[in-house]
């Protein structure tokens, strides 16, 4: 049976869960894969961090240059979050024609278009389906069960960490602050929540969306404006929960309904779409 190494680009909450799964169902999925998954090297910024799963030192390193570029490695993981960074590990795991695998949102939302022209340039691979609603999952459905539909709107909930808030305020009655905080003890939330809770996470994950209807190589998604009715170039509005949450879980209450963070995609027309 082929062995498979794996490099690891980040060791925080998700790498972590990354190599106890593999400790864990790793004989499993390479059973099931026909190859033997192996963890090869771990690039993580601080080595003297603790952290949730332990790993031979021999392991850990903190030159990620030096794992991508390693003849022994298969497969690179770019975990590490950002677009800086992992945007030079993801280029160079490509321009060495190895498979990249990442859960970087933002680093998708952003760059996607140039990373993908660089995948049709070096004939390599990128699998992204974690960075967008990965437990459904969403991508590989709507590209592959999907791709004869013309779908012309996404609606979904996709930050957990807001979902999770929401909730709790809703059936216990706790403050917001009270409750990001015990989300951050339990792993649900950053120690710098703000990406989460203002939207940011959500608003990366739903720009994937529009890019994967029309197609990272074709035309750029257009959005027009409802006021002047002219195409342009923007984002959709964004609202997180920081500011609205204890309001809208009061008013909830009063109305009998439920507060969430949704986020919504709809095409109209070709490239064009109206912000929802």
């Amino acid at each position: 049976m082929r062995k498979v190494n794996i490099g690891l680009v980040g060791c925080g909450t998700v790498g972590s869960g990354v190599v106890q799964g593999l400790a864990r169902n790793g004989a499993l999925m390479g059973s099931r894969l026909g190859v033997e998954l192996s963890l090869g090297g771990v690039a993580v910024r601080d080595t003297s961090k603790a952290r949730p799963t332990r790993m031979p030192k021999r392991l850990i390193t903190t030159d990620w240059e030096a794992l991508v570029r390693d003849p022994k490695i298969d497969v690179v993981m770019e975990l590490m979050g950002g677009t800086t960074t992992a945007r030079k590990v993801v280029a160079e795991a490509l321009k060495l024609g190895k498979p990249v695998i990442t859960a970087n949102k933002a680093l998708i939302s952003a760059h996607g278009e140039s990373i993908f022209r660089q995948v049709e340039k070096n004939g390599g691979n990128l699998y992204y389906e974690a960075a967008v609603a990965g437990g459904i999952p969403i991508i590989k459905s709507l590209r592959e069960g999907l791709s004869g539909n013309r779908i012309q709107r996404l609606y979904g909930i996709l930050n957990g960490t807001c979902n999770y808030i929401l909730t709790q305020m809703e059936a216990e009655g706790r403050d917001f602050e009270d409750i990001l905080a015990e989300a951050q003890r339990m792993g649900y939330a950053e120690a710098e929540p703000s990406l989460d809770v203002d939207g940011f996470d959500a608003q990366h994950k739903a720009g994937i969306w529009p890019r994967w209807r029309m197609g990272f190589g074709s035309s750029r998604v257009r959005f027009l404006s409802r006021a002047s009715g002219k195409s342009r170039r923007s984002t959709s509005s964004l609202r997180g929960v920081w500011a609205t949450a204890s309001s809208c879980s009061v008013s909830s209450k009063n109305w009998g309904t439920t507060c969430r963070l949704p986020c919504t995609r709809r095409w109209c027309r070709r490239d064009m779409c109206w912000p929802m």
